[in-house]
């Protein structure tokens, strides 16, 4: 009896262990509150008042509600929102501990202006604490944001050209014209600061100058972003080649394109050849520049390309955009895979040496060309593709945890059935062994009284 008592107790335990983290586990999602946000307008545009209505549902009567909002205030605007909401800059707090809201769910109304073109995601900040009403225990709350993509104003310019732009020291080559977009300037060794004015055609435009500052011996590269009333945006380029510090009469400049100024070439120390056309030129294979002979212009990159104004036969990928760019002073058509000529590669059409025209990548930061090949192009959108794989990769994976999460949880309440079944089993054979153990002894009782 002592050991069937043993025995259960164990068995009473080992159950206990195993079914209180299912029994919590219940409890906590019994507490559990779901935070949502939802916009009225599909498509919101600059100087739209949009609302946005955040919604709090729960499995139990929600006490009080404290958090954060933020959002990029760069696009939206707060304007108004209910008392338990203020804030702004980015930021909105929460603090609705009304008693008298006795529900499950609540919804609160914000408005916001749309400002800036841009995406801007409403969410939760940090983590919001919601409290149960009964018990005021915390609640376990998850949220999802709101994205809200803002766009110009219909009647918005899409105008991101420049009317003007000047410089100081030096002068831009070529001339300033809203069409080119790329110029070129040298300025002495005692200029490290390049500054340029520059007025947009369209007043509700604006310009953005990097890189003007601090300026290195030999090639810098100054960007001016103009940026249209609608988002438009163009991209102009100055090639700032600063002159190294002159030692006595030795010094020599070098322009933008590394040609030396001084008409010696300052790295082999050989002097300059002269081409056909009466034109000076360093050294071929010993730098990159362009040269124009009889009306044809003449790429020098280690091998002599002829640049081709038209494309002929030549077919151009998907995906490029004409444009042109300044080298050496000359205008050469060009194939930019971004509208801005942001990219330091583009394509070119060559010839070498009286051959058929063909595509040439042109390395912008080293100076070099090669033979173009799609493969490159393949090899970024394949690298893309293997990136959305790699997320498709952890979604998966985090499905099959939570699947061997609920797998588990499920084995453990079997387990604690078997459990019961054997402490069931175990307490009628106890009973029947015991049954057994009486059953002589009545039995030996009876013969007695009746041989007496």
């Amino acid at each position: 009896m002592k050991a069937f008592k043993k025995t259960g107790i164990a068995l009473l335990l080992a159950m206990a262990v195993i079914i209180s983290p299912l029994m919590a586990g219940t409890e906590a999602r019994a507490a559990s509150a779901a935070i949502g946000f939802e916009k009225d307008l599909e498509t919101v545009r600059v100087d739209d008042v949009v609302t946005v209505t955040l919604k709090l549902t729960a499995d139990a009567i929600i006490g009080t509600f404290e958090g954060y909002i933020s959002y990029n205030s760069d696009v939206l605007a707060f304007v108004t929102g209910p008392e338990t909401i203020v804030g702004g800059e980015g930021i909105l707090k929460i603090n609705d501990s009304d008693p008298d809201a006795r529900f499950n769910e609540r919804s609160y109304t914000i408005f916001f202006k749309a400002t800036g073109i841009g995406s801007c995601d409403i969410k939760m900040r940090g983590n919001p604490e919601i409290y149960q009403a009964e018990t005021d225990f915390p609640m376990s709350v998850s949220s999802s944001p709101l994205t809200i993509d803002v766009l110009a104003s219909q009647r918005a310019s899409s105008d991101a050209s420049l009317a003007a732009m000047k410089i100081s020291p030096g002068t831009l080559t070529p001339d300033f014209s809203p069409e080119i977009f790329e110029y070129s300037v040298t300025v002495p060794y005692e200029t490290t600061t390049l500054l340029v004015s520059a007025v947009t055609s369209d007043a509700k435009a604006n310009v953005k100058i990097e890189g003007n500052d601090e300026l290195d011996v030999g090639q810098n590269r100054v960007l001016l972003l103009v940026t249209a009333e609608d988002g438009s945006l163009n991209k102009y380029v100055i090639y700032a080649a600063r002159e190294p510090e002159k030692n006595g009469d030795s010094g020599a400049g070098t322009d933008v394109t590394g040609t030396p100024a001084d008409g010696e070439n300052t790295e082999s120390g050989t002097p300059e050849n002269t081409n056909e056309g009466g034109q000076t030129a360093p050294a071929e294979g010993s730098y990159f520049y362009a040269t124009d002979e009889d009306g044809l212009v003449y790429l020098n990159a280690g091998s002599r390309y002829t640049i081709e104004k038209d494309t002929g036969s030549v077919k151009i990928p998907e995906g490029y955009f004409k444009t042109s760019i300044l080298i050496s002073g000359h205008t050469v058509t060009a194939y930019s895979p971004t509208e801005d000529l942001s990219s330091d590669f583009l394509l070119l059409i060559l010839s070498k040496n009286g051959g058929e025209p063909e595509l040439y990548t042109f390395d912008r930061v080293e100076k070099t060309v090669q033979r173009y090949s799609s493969a490159k192009k393949d090899t970024t959108i394949n690298s893309k593709t293997s990136s959305g794989y790699a997320n498709i990769n952890e979604a998966e994976l985090t499905g099959k945890y939570e699947k061997s999460l609920h797998n588990l949880t499920l084995v453990i309440a079997i387990m604690s059935g078997i459990c019961m079944l054997l402490l069931i089993l175990t307490i009628r054979l106890a009973l029947k062994s015991k049954e057994k153990k009486s059953a002589p002894a009545r039995r030996t009782g009876t013969r007695t009284r009746n041989t007496r």
